[in-house]
């Protein structure tokens, strides 16, 4: 045992990072019910490390914590900041990520982010508004006809919000693929 710890001393400093910052996330997901101080303690130690690790190490973090059920939320937007290399995993299947974490990267990320996020299955109407909103910004922004104002400004009933709702849906995951 002590000669893996000897083996550590032997890496270079930026390896030892990427070498902790696995062994923090292995740790983590090993935990099947993290309580409240896990959670916070593995935030603290999470976000130096993060930024001080080599993208490839980043890379691997993400991807397994991206099976994890138990992200602490600054933890997620972390990661799902980071560049889209390393984010793209963890948008696209991380159960932990919640709703107001996802809006505030579509928000702030690139298109590829929002992009990722788009490929996510069982998206919320929120979502699926921002993602819409932020495709239509993103392709230029022209002036709505009076009919859709009309139409909008109209109260919707039960069967026509789920009608839109599946047309966004639709067009979303059409948008995605292409």
């Amino acid at each position: 045992m002590s000669e893996r710890f000897r083996e550590l001393e032997s890496l270079g400093a930026s390896r030892r990072k990427d070498v902790v910052l696995l062994a923090t996330v292995t740790s983590f997901d090993s935990l099947r019910h993290p309580r409240k101080s896990d959670l916070h303690q593995f935030a603290e130690l999470f976000h130096p490390l993060f930024e001080t690790s080599s993208d490839e190490a980043r890379r691997q973090a993400a991807a397994v914590l991206s099976r994890s059920p138990h992200v602490p939320a600054s933890v997620a937007l972390q990661i799902g900041s980071a560049p889209i290399a390393i984010a793209a995993i963890f948008l696209t299947r991380a159960p932990a990520i919640d709703d107001a974490t996802l809006l505030e990267i579509i928000k702030t990320g690139s298109p590829a982010h929002a992009t990722a996020i788009a490929r996510r299955e069982n998206l919320s109407v929120r979502l699926v508004d921002a993602l819409v909103d932020r495709r239509q910004t993103a392709a230029s922004p022209v002036l709505p006809s009076v009919a859709s104002v009309k139409a909008a400004l109209s109260a919707p009933t039960d069967e026509t919000r789920l009608a839109r709702e599946e047309k966004l849906r639709d067009e979303l995951k059409t948008l995605a693929r292409q």
